[in-house]
């Protein structure tokens, strides 16, 4: 003590008001008596002549007043400083007023009180503070008398041994609290000369009194010694005025009461005396039942609530002392009262349920003051009632009235608002004392287990799924559980009853020495008996867990419900958090139990999948995971047959450790023999089957075990034969061996949590595992989406696990689900995977790029996230490459969300994040932000090196996505242009760098670094500068064979001479002679940027002489080749010269103005004319070969020049040359030709657009701009001429190119020139539209999104104008599908409706849609077997692919309302009424028809048979996905108005459409084909 108190007062120096209690506990602020009244959480008036030095001075009338020298002298140095830092709480005991007695204190007393109190700060409401001690559960006691302090010292000379409870084994977790209840009482000093049974002898005395005092009726009187009176009058509550025994006379007889049983003092009392006082209770408890409690506490008028408060603290006392004298058999020879205790159990029943009526009226935010000592009262009530229930005569009525109220009470929600928050409080203490009586039943009555543990299953529904407002049992260790949880463990944790007449002393004696038969038999038997005990609890304990696993399970698979789940999940929460409390070893049984029922029902593969089951697998992962967390790199030994005699010692002193705690701690927390007592149980169990298992394998193995073995087994067997007698040594034990009390909870929670390792729960992680991996196979996707969830958690715990081969491939092929809740939760699992291990971020780039293909949204959304990870968190060039192809492929996305979270992705990955570090420049290191730049660049090289294609989808996301200011880049934008700088810089120091090392490696890096900068500029000319652009020089001025870096350079002069006219003039003369010197080597794509170089170069000094030159020499030479052709035509095709001065030619043409060196061309005597623009001229030349009689190879080359001449010179495209070589084209259908022309007619309309846009704005439209008709009403028509031009094109050459955009290949052009046209308004919305929609379908998703844009951009402009082609449309789309798939590649446009039913939906309009929806009716009504007859065989089969390819897409149509879904059922129920029946009947006639080999009939019939199979498949995935019964479909039917059917209806996940036997049948023609679609349908028929 002294040295605590050091330590305390060193810690003082260092505390505050605010932190010092904690340091401070109360009973360490206690030295010297003059300090009593601090000593409890109430205050205390104690009379001066109770307090003395000697109790032989007692009696002593001279000491009835204390001088005030007599005290010790520091009580006038000042209060202890350690007392300045605490508060107390409200006081408990009510201070009555003197009043009430006539003894007066001398005026030395008073002036002692006043010297004690007058430092004393007053204590005020903010001051209370919740106390952890508790209070006397008998209830509030109005003033302390001498009989207390009487009992305080008998408590203190019998000690702990006998004071303890006889049944506490019986009441888990009700830990001996007398000693704190002690502590909380004043302390008196007695004369150490008084014994023990002087005090009894006066305890006696006075308890007689007391009732011989009550029973002679002097009512109202009052003798010399009495302080109090003893009866109080009711005057109201009953119909007769009434004396009642005073409810402090029967507190102080209880209390007396209890102390004479716990000393067996009362069998010093006659029996007369014990009738006397339940005669007394008896009559008081009849009173009480004769009372309507529930009208007095339903009543407004609280005028009597006194006297009701003060009888129902004598009817609560009443029914304690009842319950002390029938426990004790006090009363066992009366006959008066033989049934009487069945009074008790009525009172109790009854005010049980009027508190829980009381707490349930909404109109109390607070309990009323006189109700709330009468609750407290009723508590300790049945806390004495749970704490004697074993030896109270209650008949199975009683019980199970007590078991009905416990449930009813412990069940009970009352927190409806959060201003009743603060009833909980008593409640749940309520709660708590009516589970432990549970505890008690269950204890005593074994007949009522089953029922109690049904009782507990069925009310399981009613708790408050709500985690904060259930969970209100606070646990020692200070955690909140569900009181369900707790009572469910202790329920289990009551089967501990073994060896109760076992004596250790005697087994020992008996195992040392029993060499008499005799002696042998006793001990076989103290064995047996023991043993016997042991098996029957254990038996039953399991019996009991097996109950409740089942009825626990049972009750979830039948009534489910999400707030039922939210229960469960807070069960098991509390279950996996008391695993690891040594207080409850139970729940490592229990979660076993649990897990293995759940293995066998979830492992049987006929089981239909319900949410139940969805649980049960999450709770068999949960579990696997927890067995994770809690080995995590232990290596303790499952204690079983296995277990080594190493591992056996250590476990063994950490269980005598445990145990010894357990029964022999000082800690009121541990100190708890059911613990130990179940503790012990399992592990006697769990040895004794060790040591029985090994003596059989001596017995009948031995001779073929080796040496080593069977001395391993009897070293294993001497160790659990040690550890056995150590276990029996300690039941009996009453002191530990182990020094116990210098171990903290921290080291007991440790050596508990070896033990729990080595329970049997530990090695079930394998079995959960197995059952996950064999899982992830099951047939069914629902199963291998929870098992994939499962192994996420295991994961999560134990990331290791992934480094097995055989699972990552097993993840790899779940990847490839085509189920979305499985591959949804495959990734949950990989990202978990790669958090955990990057390395394998290389392994599943792959496949985790091709799941952004997948045709679910929130997959594509996950990936998206998972690609963003793994690119963050890998270095590897190649993956990131790989990755960031996979987010391009998402600009055709169908879904506008993908595609804007893809492009953000990006944005944020290649330019965003530098961006970032530029601007936060004084942040960042430079040379990390170099490295940043660095790795970008290898990046971009690499996307660039994987083609053509991807590369163009990377220049239109950094287009549309980068370079375009818009609302997507708006917030990033500063971080874009930062970013794009960086990457301009660090790119020309790349190319500087690998120019300078003429390494091939290098040079194959800058020519892709050369193509990425080209890309840049090309999209924004002004991110290169000047100077930046002399550093390239090197590559335009030098030749390079066999690359393209040629071009990029030139592609980036081109470009930046646009806006750059002054440059370094030594630069532009390199510039110049290195081009024009190499103009006869370049290929045809250098040529074309070469010559634009050439004229923007020579047009800086004014002076195009130079090139003008270069085009009449070409000119000269082609000359000679074209006197050629009317004598040698075959022939010219071979020259290679020919095909570089056609592009020659016809590049000087497009991009030179040569009009200005007019006289240069007169000069050279080429034949132009005076007046002829020299564009004409040029075009001349290039027509004569354009000759069909020309070859092929060299006409396209002559073709495509003249119309690239044309381009500059839009009036050339009507010369009657020209117009005649582009109608030709059209009319040969020579696709090769037709793809040029229809090429420079879309480049003339997109050079037009690039021209508006400079001229009007990004946001002005062409023909219908308000600029543009204020300019021609103003007569600035010139500017605007090519408006016209390009209106004449489009509408002499539209129909053609509409048919082109439909063929399957090269159709590209006249796909942009039909958006270019659109966006123009050149064309008829209702000539455009059909092709569209029907592009829509395409193979190509780029040409879908450009067909989708379209469509939404016609339908936003002209809606009304376009529906009515709807049905023209859905025609012309099935002939171009069945032009372009086969049968068997129909569900590859499956969301061709999908996406146009959307488009139509944007309206929101019902009209709109019924018109969509009865287009589409209206196609399926072809399926007729009287126009089947008169259809061709293409006819035929276009009929039934469109039939086909209808039901497929109207199967994934999102469908919104009944009325949408009941009128397409409607419609292909009439269409299957009406034509099945038909086709029915001829199809027997057919047959022989069929045998003349009629392929026509057969076809036709076929057609019909695959249609009408088709439209059965839809019908019933329709009514399957939407919940469609055929009531309602009737219903729908006789409906006229069809108002009622306007409900919304949920979108079903999976929409699978054929698949097996019918996708055979209809993608297949078989011989007997036929035959087997007219089986199907009569299978459909059927039903």
């Amino acid at each position: 003590m002294s040295k605590r108190r050091r330590e305390f007062a060193e810690i003082l120096d260092q505390t505050t008001p605010n932190t010092s209690l904690p340091y401070h506990p109360l009973s360490f602020l206690i030295p010297k008596q003059y300090a009593v009244p601090l000593a409890v959480p109430y205050d205390a008036n104690i009379p001066s002549d109770t307090i003395t030095f000697s109790q032989n001075d007692y009696n002593d009338e001279t000491n009835k007043t204390i001088p005030v020298s007599l005290l010790s002298s520091d009580i006038w140095k000042g209060e202890d400083p350690d007392l300045k830092f605490v508060k107390f709480k409200k006081p408990f005991i009510q201070n009555r007023a003197t009043a009430d007695s006539d003894k007066s204190e001398s005026p030395v007393a008073q002036m002692l009180n006043n010297t004690l109190t007058e430092n004393i700060t007053p204590v005020t409401k903010k001051d209370y503070f919740k106390s952890n001690l508790k209070v006397n559960k008998s209830g509030p006691i109005t003033q302390p008398i001498d009989d207390e302090h009487l009992l305080d010292e008998i408590n203190k000379l019998i000690g702990a041994d006998v004071l303890e409870e006889p049944d506490a084994t019986n009441s888990f977790s009700r830990v001996i609290s007398r000693e704190m209840e002690q502590e909380q009482k004043p302390e008196f000093i007695y004369d150490s000369a008084v014994t023990q049974s002087v005090l009894i002898s006066h305890l006696i005395d006075e308890f007689q009194q007391t009732i011989s005092s009550l029973c002679e009726g002097n009512v109202g009187t009052e003798t010399e010694n009495d302080t109090l009176n003893m009866w109080d009058t009711y005057t109201t509550i009953f119909a007769d005025e009434l004396q009642i025994v005073r409810p402090e006379i029967l507190a102080s007889l209880k209390s007396k009461l209890s102390e004479l049983v716990t000393t067996n003092s009362h069998v010093q009392i006659e029996q007369t005396v014990f009738s006397k006082l339940l005669d007394i209770c008896m009559n008081s408890v009849k009173e009480a039942l004769s009372l309507d409690w529930e009208f007095v506490y339903e009543s407004e008028d609280f005028s009597n609530t006194n006297e009701y408060q003060r009888f129902a603290e004598v009817v609560m006392n009443c029914t304690s002392i009842i319950i002390l004298l029938y426990s004790n058999n006090l009363v066992e020879k009366l006959t008066r009262h033989e049934s009487g205790f069945s009074l008790v159990v009525d009172f109790l029943c009854i005010y049980a349920a009027l508190l829980k009526s009381l707490y349930l009226r909404e109109t109390f935010t607070e309990l009323p003051d006189f109700f709330i000592s009468t609750l407290k009262h009723f508590i300790s009530t049945i806390s004495t009632l749970s704490d004697n229930i074993t030896k109270l005569p209650l008949d199975e009525s009683s019980v199970t009235r007590l078991e009905y109220i416990s449930f009813d009470i412990i069940f009970t929600d009352i927190l409806s608002t959060r201003e009743r928050l603060n009833l909980n409080l008593v409640l749940e203490e309520m709660r708590s004392n009516f589970a432990h009586l549970i505890i008690a039943i269950y204890s005593s009555y074994n007949d009522q287990r089953v029922f109690i543990f049904n009782e507990i299953i069925e009310n399981f529904g009613t708790l408050n799924p709500l985690k904060s407002k259930a969970k209100n049992y606070r646990l020692d260790c200070g955690i909140s559980v569900q009181l369900i949880s707790y009572l469910i463990v202790s329920l289990i944790q009551s089967h501990n009853d073994y060896g109760k007449d076992f004596d250790y002393s005697q087994y020992e004696f008996l195992t040392l020495n029993h060499p008499t038969k005799a002696k042998k038999l006793e001990l076989q038997e103290i064995n047996d008996n023991f043993w016997n005990s042991v098996w029957r609890q254990t038996d039953s304990m399991m019996k009991a867990i097996d109950l409740f696993i089942t009825s626990f399970l049972k009750k979830l698979l039948a009534s489910y419900s999400p707030s039922l789940r939210k229960i469960v999940e807070n069960l098991m929460a509390d279950l996996f958090f008391m695993l690891e409390l040594p207080e409850f070893p139970s729940c490592g049984i229990i979660l076993n139990s649990m897990l293995s029922n759940l293995l066998n029902i979830c492992s049987n593969t006929d089981i239909t999948l319900t949410s139940a089951h969805t649980l049960f697998f999450e709770i068999i992962g949960s579990i696997g995971s927890k067995i994770l967390a809690l080995k995590g790199s232990s290596d303790v030994s499952i204690l079983d047959v296995r277990i080594d005699s190493s591992s056996l010692e250590i476990l063994i002193e950490d269980l005598l450790t445990i145990l010894s705690y357990f029964k022999f701690s000082s800690a009121t927390r541990f100190h708890n023999h059911s613990v130990f007592n179940f503790e012990s149980l399992l592990f006697l169990g769990k040895l004794k089957k060790i040591e029985t298992h090994i003596n059989t394998l001596l017995a009948q193995k031995k001779e073929s075990l080796l040496q080593k073995q069977l001395e391993s087994n009897k070293m294993v067997l001497r160790s659990v034969e040690s550890a056995l007698m150590k276990l029996m040594e300690l039941v009996s034990q009453n002191k530990s061996q182990v020094d116990i009390e210098i171990l903290s909870d921290t080291q007991i929670r440790e050596i508990y949590k070896n033990l729990l390792l080595s329970q049997e729960l530990m090695d079930r992680y394998n079995d959960v595992l197995t059952f996950i991996l064999s899982s992830l196979n099951h047939p069914k996707a629902k199963s291998r989406s929870l098992a994939t969830k499962n192994l996420t958690l295991l994961i999560d715990r134990e990331p290791g696990l992934i480094q097995d081969a055989k699972l990552r491939y097993m993840i790899k092929h779940r990847l490839m689900e085509s189920y979305a809740s499985v591959t949804d939760a495959v990734l949950d699992l990989l990202f978990k995977v790669l958090e955990s291990k990057p390395q394998y971020i290389e392994e599943y780039s792959d496949i985790v790029s091709q799941k952004m293909s997948d045709p679910s949204i929130a997959v594509k959304k996950k990936t998206a996230a998972l690609i963003k990870y793994m690119f963050s968190n890998t270095r590897s060039v190649n993956v990131k490459v790989r990755l960031s192809q996979a987010l391009l492929n998402q600009l055709d996305d169908e879904e506008d969300r993908i595609t804007d979270l893809s492009c953000y992705i990006l944005c944020e990955l290649l330019f965003v994040d530098i961006g970032h570090l530029v601007v936060d420049n004084n942040v960042t290191d430079p040379v990390t932000i170099q490295n940043k730049a660095y790795e970008v660049i290898y990046v971009l090289c690499g996307i660039f090196l994987q083609g053509s294609a991807t590369w163009i989808l990377f220049e239109r996301f950094f287009n549309e996505k980068v370079i375009y200011p818009s609302d997507f880049n708006e917030s990033f934008r500063l971080e874009l242009k930062s970013s794009l700088g960086l990457l301009i810089e660090c790119m020309l120091e790349l190319i500087t760098n690998s120019y300078e090392q003429e390494n091939v490696k290098e040079k194959i890096t800058s020519e892709s670094i050369m193509g990425v900068m080209s890309t840049f500029v090309k999209c924004d000319e002004r991110l290169i500068s000047q100077d930046q652009l002399i550093t390239i020089q090197p590559y335009i001025i030098n030749d390079y064979k066999g690359g393209s870096i040629c071009f990029y350079a030139l592609e980036i002069l081109n470009l930046a001479l646009n806006h750059s006219k002054t440059l370094n003039k030594s630069f532009v003369k390199s510039c110049k002679e290195s081009l024009m010197k190499r103009l006869t080597k370049f290929n045809s794509k250098e040529l074309d940027r070469a010559i634009q170089c050439l004229w923007k170069l020579f047009l800086l000094d004014d002076d195009t002489t130079s090139v003008s030159k270069a085009c009449i020499s070409s000119l000269r030479m082609l000359l000679k080749y074209i006197g050629d052709l009317q004598r040698f035509s075959n022939n010219t095709s071979t020259d290679s010269i020919v095909p570089r001065l056609l592009y020659l030619i016809g590049d000087f043409g497009r991009y030179c103005n040569f009009e200005r060196d007019r006289q240069l061309f007169l000069s050279s005597k080429l034949g132009l004319l005076e007046k002829e623009p020299i564009s004409v001229f040029l075009l001349k030349y290039l027509l004569k070969f354009c000759d069909t009689s020309i070859s092929k190879p060299l006409r396209k080359i002559a073709i495509k020049n003249t119309l690239n001449v044309c381009i500059s010179h839009p009036k050339l495209f009507f010369s009657v040359p020209v117009s005649k070589l582009i109608d030709s084209t059209f009319k040969k259908k020579d696709l090769e030709i037709t793809n040029i022309v229809i090429g420079s007619l879309l480049t003339f309309l997109e050079n037009e657009e690039i021209q508006m846009i400079k001229k009007n704005g990004l946001d002005t439209k062409r023909s219908g701009s308000i600029k543009l008709d204020v300019a021609v009403f103003h007569g600035y028509t010139l500017s605007y001429v090519n408006d016209g031009l390009c209106s004449t094109l489009v509408q002499k050459y539209m129909g053609n190119i509409l048919h082109i955009c439909l063929e399957p290949e090269n159709a590209m052009n006249s796909i942009k020139f039909l958006g270019m046209v659109i966006k123009f308004g050149f064309c008829n919305p209702k000539l455009c539209f059909p092709t569209v929609v029907s592009l829509e379908s395409a193979k190509s998703n780029h040409i879908r999104h450009i067909a989708l844009e379209l469509h939404r951009f016609l339908f936003e402009k002209f809606e009304t104008l376009i529906e009515s082609t709807y049905s023209e449309s859905i025609k012309l789309t099935a002939r171009y599908v069945s032009n372009v798939y086969r049968l068997d590649e129909l569900t590859n446009c499956s969301n061709f409706l999908k996406m146009f039913f959307r488009v139509v939906k944007e309206r929101k309009s019902k009209q709109r849609i019924d018109k969509f929806i009865q287009a589409i009716l209206r196609a399926l009504k072809l399926v007729n077997i009287y126009k089947f007859q008169k259809m061709t065989r293409e006819e035929l089969i276009i009929t039934q692919t469109q039939i086909m390819f209808l039901c497929i897409n109207i199967n994934e149509m999102e469908f919104t309302t009944q009325h949408e879904i009941l009128s397409v059922i409607d419609c292909i129920e009439k269409i299957i009424l009406t034509e099945e029946s038909v086709f029915s009947d001829q199809f027997h006639l057919l047959l022989d028809l069929f045998e003349d080999d009629d392929n026509d009939e057969r076809l036709r019939h076929s057609a019909m048979a695959k249609s009408l199979v088709s439209l059965h498949c839809l019908s019933k995935c329709l009514m399957e996905n939407y919940s469609i019964s055929s009531e309602l479909i009737l219903k729908y039917q006789e409906s006229e108005d069809k108002k009622e059917f306007w409900t919304h209806v949920p979108q079903p996940d999976n929409k699978k459409f054929f698949v097996g036997e019918i996708k055979t049948l209809l993608t297949e023609n078989a011989a007997n084909q036929l035959t087997l679609l007219y089986k199907k349908l009569q299978e459909f028929a059927k039903g």
